[in-house]
């Protein structure tokens, strides 16, 4: 194994110690104590009309609610659903696509509005984040659809009334919590390092350079200039960075609104394959196996890829 691979793997592992693992372990361990506590229940009514649409158990928005606050917290506690056989495959496909809009509106007020529309610009900014905030709804309610094809009618008991401990005081719902958390962290994080090294392994053998030869005809296709082929090879390094490159851009003329944003989500189109397999892939095989996490990422894949495909074609027509 060549040096440079060893150390790579030693950063990356290093990096998921230091900044990943601990964000996962206080996610699980909040979600067992708010699901202990019986507060997620109470707001699950605001997504209940779409549980019911997509034939989802009664309870399963508020793995929907949570998601808006944290995906981990919200992967933690379906993983919970699945392991108890609350939830079966299909209902944990289902409700891992119907979470896209709410992650995506969390991620809108968390990154898109202090980050992006600075370095974008108002008009820019706003419409390339209202954007993937549509993209992400019509995910959600493909998972609708997705849901009254496969799913049957779901059974009558609502998720997790096998572990209602609103009866004990509050010291012994903090120990059914943290012991929940144990149970889950230990069958997750040996498998998050494990996937997680071997994705860096994968993608050291010139995946990304492939990858960023695809810039340039994607740029010609759509008949963007030369500029934008930068502002999608940086994406590949840095998502930030290509938002920096895409505003200066912006501000000095060469680029106009919709050909910055058509760049951007073509660079979006090449780095989601990479992003999937790097970060994506080891968490839902983390949480959920190899074969249902597989399936997991690639169904959110396919119809990331596809939605982002139609905005492009949508953008293309209107310029």
């Amino acid at each position: 194994m060549p040096l440079g691979l060893e150390e790579e793997i030693i950063q990356r592992l290093l990096y998921l110690s230091l900044k990943v693992v601990p964000l996962i372990v206080a996610a699980v361990f909040f979600s067992n104590l708010l699901m202990e506590f019986g507060v997620i229940k109470r707001l699950d009514f605001l997504v209940r009309p779409l549980i019911r649409a997509a034939r989802l158990p009664e309870g399963t928005g508020a793995v929907i609610i949570t998601s808006m606050g944290s995906a981990t917290a919200s992967y933690a506690m379906l993983a919970n659903h699945h392991q108890k056989g609350e939830m079966d495959e299909d209902q944990v496909i289902v409700t891992s696509i119907m979470n896209t809009f709410f992650m995506t509106v969390h991620h809108f007020f968390s990154y898109y509005v202090p980050v992006v529309v600075p370095l974008l610009g108002l008009y820019t900014g706003l419409l390339y984040g209202g954007i993937k905030v549509a993209i992400g709804l019509c995910m959600t309610l493909s998972a609708v659809v997705i849901g009254r094809l496969r799913l049957g009618e779901p059974g009558e008991v609502p998720l997790g009334q096998g572990a209602d401990h609103t009866g004990e005081g509050g010291s012994t719902r903090v120990r059914h919590a943290a012991a929940g958390s144990f149970k889950t962290l230990g069958m997750v994080l040996p498998r998050l390092y494990v996937v997680y090294a071997a994705a860096v392994v994968l993608l050291a053998g010139g995946y990304m350079d492939s990858l960023g030869a695809l810039a340039e005809p994607l740029a010609r296709v759509f008949g963007l200039p030369g500029e934008a082929v930068a502002i999608m090879a940086l994406q590949l390094l840095d998502a930030t960075s290509g938002f920096v490159l895409a505003g200066a851009l912006l501000e000095d003329g060469t680029l106009g609104p919709i050909q910055a944003i058509t760049a951007l989500l073509l660079g979006t189109v090449i780095t989601l394959s990479m992003t999937y397999a790097k970060h994506s892939l080891p968490s839902k095989i983390a949480f959920f196996g190899p074969k249902l996490g597989t399936k997991i990422a690639l169904y959110n894949l396919v119809l990331h890829l596809a939605f982002t495909a139609a905005a492009l074609g949508l953008l293309v027509a209107v310029s």
